[in-house]
């Protein structure tokens, strides 16, 4: 039977039609109060939005299944016309965006199945998971520390070694410009050695971030998958926790990821970010995260949101950069920005930055390697500084 946690936050106002399946098993989704909660994810019918249905309709895919899709249409419109979909692929993209959107209405709600979704928050940098063992998790700050040897950057740098300055672990992303709230792309699950037990954990890392001018980005999520104990599985950090700034929300599948994976993530209605991963053949979902962040500017539009691409390995505890960990050959390929108004090929002529972070030493272990800006890139991170 279906938990329902929010019983003392909804109020009548609560404006949510959504038909949950019977046999269906749910727990508390935790998640920020608000005073009440009203999703609207009710198709944005612009101009491109209606191509891509009449698309579709030409396609053959039954009109209940296009109904369903909503502001999914594009994804499926653009895969059929960029990748050839038979019917079959079609049909099993379009049925796990439905069932992904109907996923996050229910943690909306307060209810999430255990089997998929695993909610906790990391305290001081670290989350600890099902199997009890404890991670690092990337810090979404969005700085760079100077790692020269003077007093200032002395004082900034989580560890000095004496050699190299050492903060949350090397990153590379791609930050697309502002307006877009949806991203879809093959991505190839780099190859990684990590003794995650000291503290050295790879993830594939994309954002979503709310930009209140240059520089500054009062809230953003990092989300994308994280190795651990042999596993790669989706992830969410949320960032900071409203109502306890010492932890940060969290949320992994309980799902392992193929080497490939076709990955969807968006913000499926205002206040709600997903992440979704696809088999890259079959188009067949494979696992699924969201959560449920309100008041934070994450809206359906894409007004203000940057989204972004990118590898990282996070530290924590670690004393050198010399420790042989690596992260090598992970990919994001055909890479596509999507709003209601538009859906593009990420082309250089999209991107806001593209940046090696964390200290200069951390970046100097990351190796980019773009095939084509900034759709089709592959990233190595080497921790072997001399």
């Amino acid at each position: 039977m279906a938990v329902n946690i929010r019983k003392s936050v909804l109020s009548a106002s609560l404006a949510l039609t959504l038909c949950l399946s019977g046999s269906s098993v749910f727990a508390d989704a935790p998640k920020e109060t608000e005073q009440s909660l009203f999703i609207n994810d009710t198709i944005v019918l612009t101009d491109k939005k209606k191509n891509d249905i009449e698309k579709l309709e030409s396609f053959g895919l039954p009109k209940d299944i296009i109904q369903k899709l909503g502001n999914d249409v594009d994804v499926v419109a653009r895969e059929i016309s960029v990748n050839n979909l038979n019917m079959t692929q079609a049909t099993n993209l379009s049925n796990g965006l439905i069932q992904s959107n109907l996923r996050a209405k229910e943690v909306a709600q307060g209810k999430y199945d255990p089997k998929e979704m695993y909610f906790t928050k990391a305290v001081n940098g670290e989350v600890t998971l099902p199997n009890g063992h404890t991670i690092a998790v990337p810090s979404n700050a969005r700085n760079k520390i100077s790692s020269k040897n003077t007093e200032a950057a002395l004082g900034s740098c989580k560890v000095w070694t004496g050699k190299h300055c050492v903060d949350t672990g090397p990153y590379f992303n791609i930050d697309a410009n502002t307006g877009f709230s949806k991203v879809s792309a093959m991505v190839t699950l780099p190859s990684v050695y990590s003794a995650s037990y000291k503290g050295v954990v790879p993830y594939v890392l994309a954002g979503i971030f709310y930009k209140r001018g240059e520089g500054d980005y009062p809230d953003g999520v990092d989300l994308g998958a994280f190795w651990e104990d042999g596993r790669w599985r989706l992830c969410i950090n949320g960032g900071k926790d409203k109502e306890d700034q010492t932890k940060d929300l969290w949320v992994s599948g309980q799902v392992d990821l193929p080497s490939q994976v076709y990955l969807v993530y968006k913000i499926p209605f205002d206040g709600q970010v997903q992440i979704d991963a696809f088999d890259p053949i079959t188009y067949n979902p494979i696992s699924g995260v969201s959560y449920w962040l309100p008041g934070r500017g994450f809206n359906q539009n894409g007004t203000n949101i940057e989204m972004s691409s990118g590898f990282s390995l996070a530290f924590k505890n670690v004393k050198n950069l010399t420790d042989g960990s690596y992260l090598r050959g992970g990919r994001f390929s055909n890479a596509y920005l999507y709003n209601n108004n538009f859906s593009t090929l990420w082309t250089s002529n999209y991107t806001a930055h593209r940046d090696k972070k964390r200290t200069d030493d951390e970046a100097r272990t990351v190796q980019y390697n773009p095939n084509s800006y900034d759709y089709d890139y592959s990233v190595d991170i080497n921790l072997n500084l001399p």
